[in-house]
């Protein structure tokens, strides 16, 4: 019985170092956890500060697309106030050639009209060709805006596609942080359940060693027995040889 107590100590040795090398690894997984939930959060909180940069961007393009149409609007209005400059450069030049008819009908007497006319004439060629020349650049300057303004609608586009992602990788990396908190509380509850076991067994142990100890008296107690029985049975033997002798005197005695 001895040797199944002790070999009953060496089983719940062994179970106690499993218990311990468990125990070991699963402070080690914590602590990977911890700092795999640490990174988590940190990445989490830059694509929040990202998403708040492309929000601000977007916000900062549709200005930008604001400021374009008002410039286009004020193009049109431009276009339109030259087209009144032209309008006005054509009605000069016709008064100019009306009055160089009339002067050469007035003959002596209009000869200062041809000049005067021709001045006219000039200023009026110089505003068409002013109002031309900002027709031109006002032209230009819409198709440079129109291009912007697509490659702005394309930026933009491209950015609602951005923030979409990143509200999705935001989602993922938040379910992963959850999902890690709740291994975390899983390992917790483990190593809770594991420390119980190994107060338990220590425990066992104590009663066993309760339990050897009055084994190891027991047995005392039963070698001392029997230690006692051997002397009354070698007793007993010397009675029993001493009555046999006794029974042979007795039986001389008789014969005799």
């Amino acid at each position: 019985m001895a040797g199944k107590a002790e070999g009953s100590q060496d089983y719940i040795r062994e179970i106690e170092t499993h218990i311990d090398k468990t125990l070991e690894h699963s402070d080690i997984i914590t602590k990977l956890t911890e700092s795999m939930s640490e990174i988590t959060e940190k990445n989490q909180n830059n694509i929040e500060c990202i998403v708040e940069n492309v929000n601000k961007i977007n916000t900062s393009n549709q200005q930008t697309i604001e400021e374009f149409e008002y410039i286009r609007q004020n193009n049109e209005l431009i276009n339109e106030a030259l087209q009144v400059i032209n309008s006005v450069s054509e009605q000069t030049n016709l008064l100019a050639l009306n009055a160089s008819i009339e002067a050469a009908r007035a003959g002596e007497a209009g000869k200062r009209f041809p000049v005067v006319a021709m001045e006219i004439r000039k200023l009026a060629d110089q505003s068409n060709a002013s109002a031309q020349n900002i027709t031109d650049i006002l032209n230009k300057m819409g198709e440079g805006t129109n291009q912007s303004l697509k490659a702005i609608n394309l930026t933009q586009t491209n950015i609602f596609d951005t923030l979409e992602l990143l509200e999705n990788t935001e989602k993922d990396f938040s379910q992963m942080y959850n999902c890690q908190n709740s291994v975390i509380n899983e390992i917790i509850q483990s190593e809770k359940l594991i420390k119980k076991l190994e107060d338990d067994i220590q425990a066992i142990k104590s009663v066993m060693g309760q339990t050897l100890s009055e084994f190891e008296a027991t047995s005392s107690e039963i070698s001392d027995i029997s230690n006692v029985l051997e002397e009354l049975n070698k007793s007993f033997q010397a009675i029993s040889d001493f009555a046999e002798d006794v029974q042979t005197s007795s039986n001389r005695l008789i014969e005799k």
